[in-house]
Order: structure tokens, then C-alpha cells, then sequence
């Protein structure tokens, strides 16, 4: 018989379901993606843990130890950001894969922790044989249905991406055309946002008209997300929806507006968090948070405690510095560069808040406490948008007198505090500042509303696209 349900006890818990789910969802976002070696893999590598699990841990270390053992080896899964965030929510494709395995560990740890302390009748050693006895034969099943989801999602998602419109600037490819600058600020909320829940009036707008910025108070962004976001925004506002995880990484790492600008003549730089033509990795290896090219980076990343106290107090701040580097080179460039994208995606004001209002680096000791605290959260969070204000103001003040180019600053989504209101935490700070060759009753006649629109009316303005009904 094809399952042997006799062979199981009756004392079958949510570990079993939980343990499977993860390990086959995860085999199924690489085979989704048609990342065949990943796919066997996690498969062969987790039916080995099955098998191993069927002899239990006790034939390992003595009984009294095991569940030391296990909290032992859970600890340094233990970061508490994506806990608190994100442990409501079910396991599915959209998060990130260390999200859903910190999930698993947890639920895992407390149900063996459980049962080998509070039910002696019940031993480890048959607890653990139950589990992984139905993992295996449920991998069976759940494999198959899995996939043929995964494959149906690849398919159905691919084909609104195909509705795309065609570049045809107005400009010949041997003529001078303005240059690109786009600056995304993660998490940044518009200055409404800042009024109305902590009482702070940005004058980060009012900086930026007078070096000749449009400010769009009234611009949302479709998605909370950061990689759905910027995948709807680089891919002319598709609507992405909640899908597979890679799916949506390999659009935003080849997205449909830079291949139309290169393709009419455009080069293209970056410094960010995704991997868009593969340019991340000649800037900044460690940059790269965002990838569908290296399944275990996903699978590990943040994960460890070492690492995570690492990158979150320290290369956070050390990428951001690179990343303000890099674009204070490239805006001192402006006048020499010639028909380019340069796009940066700097983390800040996104947590950690690392700096104070003048720059200087400090240690957190409450980053986890604005999840539910909000005047633990006040100062160091209004210190570091001042600061993030200050670092766009000295960016931007070299190019004040430029009339020539495109820039562009804007956020992937706005501050997602939970006591804030879900749609509040679409706010974005969004200001653009034109080339003069755009009329200003074009630029008025033509509002931001929503990030996503804005390389469509950048298409429709500045190289007479078209845009499509």
C-alpha cells in the first residue's frame, strides 16, 4: 500500500505538517523557477534528514540531553525581528525563505520540547520516528501537488508581463539625452506620515524645491513589499500580487524599462540590493540581499545569531556608506556621463536607526522595541530620518544648478510600524526633478500618484511614448 497509515500513532502533531511543508515548499520555489540542481538538493537533502530521523536522536546522545541538544542547535536561529513580524503569518512562497525556516524551527522545537518534558509516557526517540515516518510518505503526495502548483503560478504570473509597451524615444541614438538618476530610500514615509504619527514636520521637501524638485505628496506605492514594489516600479507598475518568491526576483533582476533603455542606447549602473543585470556583484558582493541565482544566500542569510548581529548593527551601515559613496561620485559625474541609468537603493531610514541626527554611528540596544513601543521608538527613529535627510540635502546640493539631467528620489514603500494603519504604509516621500526640456505645465498637468507610474510618464515625457489605454 502506497501509505502505511498503520504504521503511525495516533499522536501525529502540527511538527509533522510543518516540518514536510518547509522542506517541499522550498524544493517546489526552485523547481518553480526551473532551478533544477537547488530543487534536488533540498529534495535529496531533506529525505536524507527523514531517513537519519527515523533512527532518532536518541541513538545519537543520551536521552536526557536530547532536548538540550535541540535548543542548542535552534539558538542561533533565534533573531527576534523576523519573529515578531512575521510569525503570524502562514508559510507561503511570497516570504523569505529564513523567514518561513525560523518559523519551522520554532513551532518544531516547542512541540518536541513539549512532549519529551510534559508526557514521559510518550518517548523521544518514537516521537521523532512518528514525525519523519510521515514526512516521508507525505513528501510523496505533497511533492506532487506542490510542483504542479509551483509550474500553474510560472506560467500564469509570466504572461502579464508580456503585456509591455515598446521604447521609442524621440531622440537619435548619436544625440546627447539627459541622464537618470534614480535614488530609492527604503522605507522612507512621506512627510504626512511623519505629522500624523509622530508629530515631526519633514522639511526634507521644502530642502529639495529649492534645488529645483517636484515634490509629490500625495505618491503611494502598490505594495508594502520591498521586492514587490520594485518589481512592479522597474517593470512599468505590473501588478505582481503575492507569488512566487523567485519568480518575482528574476522580473526585478531583469526588468522590462532597463532593458528598453539599454536597448535604445542607455548604460546602466547600479548599487542595490538586487542583482538587475548582474551589475550588483561588480560593485558590492554582500550587497546582494535580493537573489535568485543563490538559493542557499536565501537560505541562510540572517539566519545565524553571529551573522545577524553582524549585518544588522554593523553591514548595514558599512553598505549604506558604500552605497552614499557611490552616488555622490556619479552625481559629481553628471555633466560627463552620457544617456545613463544610475540607479541606488539605499537602506535608510530602514532599521537598524545606526545613526544620530548628525551622522555619528551608535550602537542600538531597542531595534526590536518599535514593533509595539512607540516612544522607545520616537527619538532614534526621528534622529535617523534627520539623518537620512541630511544625507540626501549634502548628495543633491552639487546638482542644484543642473537643468540637463533626470533625478529622482523615492521610496520602495513607507514606514511599517505595526501601529500604524495599512494603508498609511504605502506613503512614500517621492520628488523628481525634471530636465528643462519639460514644460512645466507638463510636469503639472501630469502627478505622481503612485511610484509605479513613473517610468511610464518618464517614457511619455521625456521620450514621447505613447501611453497605452
Amino acid at each position: 500500500m502506497f501509505l502505511k497509515w498503520k504504521n503511525l500513532d495516533k499522536n501525529i502533531t502540527l511538527a509533522s505538517w510543518v516540518l514536510i511543508v518547509f522542506i517541499v515548499n522550498n524544493a517546489c520555489l526552485c523547481l518553480s523557477n526551473f532551478e533544477w540542481g537547488w530543487f534536488l538538493v533540498v529534495l535529496i537533502g531533506g529525505l536524507v534528514l527523514v531517513r537519519l530521523g527515523e533512527y532518532g536522536l536518541g541513538f545519537i546522545f543520551r536521552k536526557e540531553l536530547v532536548p538540550v541538544v535541540i535548543i542548542v542547535l535552534m539558538i542561533p536561529l533565534l533573531f527576534f525581528f523576523p519573529i515578531v513580524n512575521r510569525c503570524i503569518v502562514p508559510v507561503i512562497p511570497g516570504l523569505r525563505i529564513r523567514y518561513q525556516l525560523l518559523i519551522v524551527v520554532l513551532v518544531c522545537m516547542m512541540i518536541i520540547y513539549g512532549v519529551y518534558l510534559l508526557d514521559k509516557h510518550y518517548s523521544l526517540d518514537r516521537y521523532i520516528k512518528n514525525i519523519t515516518l510521515f514526512a516521508k510518505r507525505a513528501m510523496q503526495i505533497l511533492v506532487i501537488l506542490l510542483a504542479a502548483k509551483g509550474v500553474k503560478d510560472y506560467y500564469t504570473v509570466e504572461l502579464p508581463f508580456l503585456q509591455r509597451q515598446t521604447l521609442v524615444p524621440s531622440f537619435s541614438k548619436t544625440k546627447d539625452s539627459c541622464n537618470i538618476f534614480l535614488l530609492v530610500l527604503d522605507e522612507r514615509p512621506s512627510e504626512k506620515t511623519l505629522k500624523k504619527y509622530f508629530e515631526y514636520s519633514d522639511p526634507l521637501g521644502d530642502k529639495l524645491s529649492e534645488y529645483g524638485f517636484t515634490v509629490y505628496p500625495h505618491a503611494v506605492s502598490k505594495y508594502t513589499s520591498t521586492y514587490l514594489s520594485l518589481t512592479s516600479l522597474l517593470n512599468y507598475g505590473i501588478n505582481t500580487g503575492h507569488t512566487n518568491y523567485f519568480l518575482n526576483i528574476s522580473k526585478i533582476n531583469d526588468p522590462e524599462w532597463v532593458n528598453d533603455l539599454k536597448n535604445n542606447g542607455y548604460g546602466f549602473e547600479e548599487y542595490s540590493i538586487f542583482d538587475i543585470n548582474h551589475t550588483a556583484m561588480k560593485n558590492d558582493k554582500k550587497a546582494k540581499l535580493f537573489s535568485r541565482r543563490n538559493f542557499a544566500f536565501q537560505l541562510f542569510n540572517n539566519t545565524f545569531l553571529w551573522n545577524w548581529l553582524l549585518f544588522r548593527l554593523k553591514t548595514f551601515d558599512e553598505y549604506n556608506q558604500r552605497g552614499i559613496c557611490f552616488l555622490k561620485e556619479k552625481l559629481i559625474q553628471s555633466t560627463i556621463l552620457r544617456r545613463q541609468l544610475v540607479y541606488t537603493h539605499l537602506l535608510i531610514p530602514h532599521a537598524p536607526y545606526t545613526k544620530d541626527s548628525i551622522g555619528n554611528y551608535k550602537y542600538i540596544d531597542n531595534n526590536f522595541n518599535y514593533l509595539i513601543n512607540n516612544t522607545k521608538l520616537q527619538i532614534p527613529y526621528l534622529d535617523y530620518i534627520k539623518y537620512c535627510n541630511k544625507v540626501v540635502t549634502e548628495l543633491y546640493e552639487s546638482i542644484k544648478n543642473d537643468t540637463t539631467n533626470l533625478y529622482i528620489i523615492t521610496s520602495d514603500h513607507g514606514a511599517r510600524f505595526n501601529f500604524m494603519e495599512e494603508e498609511d504604509k504605502k506613503n512614500t516621500f517621492t520628488a523628481i526633478k525634471w530636465p528643462k526640456q519639460i514644460p512645466i505645465d507638463s510636469i503639472k498637468s501630469h502627478p505622481v500618484n503612485c511610484i509605479q507610474d513613473i517610468p511610464g510618464l518618464i517614457n511619455q515625457l521625456i521620450f514621447r511614448v505613447k501611453k497605452k489605454d
